[in-house]
Parts: C-alpha cells; structure tokens; sequence
C-alpha cells in the first residue's frame, strides 16, 4: 500500500510540473519503461476501484469516488507523454511500433481516454454516483480501444 501511494504521489507530482514528457525523452531506456509502468499504475489503481463501483462489486463513497477520479483525470495526460519519439527502442515494453508509426491515431485513442476520463471526474466531483456509474464504461472503452491496436497481448 505504501508504495503505491508512493506511486501515485510520484506522478502527482509530475503531472502538475509537467514533467513527463521531458523526463521520458531525456532519460535512460528503463527508466522510460519504468516511468511508462507508474503511470499506467496510477490508472490502474485509479480506474479499478471505480469500474468495479460501477459493476456493484466494489461499494465507494462519494469521496473516495471524487479522489479516484479525479487523480484518473489529472494522469490521464501522461498516458499519452511515457511515449515520446524514439522511445519505441524500449526492451520489455508492450507497446507496438503503431504508436509511433501512426501517431494520429494514438493521439486520437489519447485524447478519447483524456475525455472520458475528464466527464468521470466531472460526475465525481458533483457527487453524483450514479453519473459516475454511467461514465465508468466509456472510459474502458476508450482503454480497450487503444490496448486493441496500440499494446501487445
């Protein structure tokens, strides 16, 4: 538990100095991969809880509905900034040479997550759960989409 706060922290910290896409061109190739992982962590362990709420597996408050959207909103653009040019080098990464072979595409899936991420936040914040619920299956969609073409099974 303690690590993944670690983790969430970690990239709270930079998303608001908007720090990612800069770390990940200037640095090594597994600290790309390690960076790229945390922030697909922090989604995980952000969009989890709420797509469980939504399938009535998982009970949450309208707070800790507010708390989880909103740091899913707030990582949401690093999903797409772990991916600069050239890093498609990167040994042990799951991600196909599409992304950057077709970056309108994946910038299209991007802004998609980005959206649907956003309106979960929205209906979080307002404190109207069943908002939430309804917002949970367009972004899976939107995750499932870009896994399809843009991440190896």
């Amino acid at each position: 538990m303690k690590r993944s706060i670690k983790m969430v922290l970690a990239a709270s910290a930079l998303v608001a100095f908007g720090a990612a896409e800069a770390q990940a061109q200037q640095a090594k190739p597994e600290e790309v991969l390690a960076l790229r992982k945390g922030v697909y962590q922090v989604i995980r362990a952000s969009f989890g809880p709420l797509a469980g709420f939504a399938d009535g597996k998982v009970q949450l408050d309208a707070a800790k509905a507010q708390l989880l959207g909103t740091r899913l909103a707030a990582v949401a653009p690093m999903a797409a900034e772990v991916f600069p040019t050239d890093s498609d080098f990167v040994a042990g990464s799951k991600a196909k040479p599409e992304i950057w072979s077709k970056p309108a595409d994946f910038k299209a899936k991007m802004d998609a997550f980005q959206t649907a991420a956003a309106k979960l936040a929205d209906a979080a914040k307002a404190g109207n759960l069943e908002a939430v619920k309804a917002a949970v299956p367009d972004v899976g969609k939107a995750c499932k989409a870009c896994h399809e073409d843009f991440r190896e099974k």
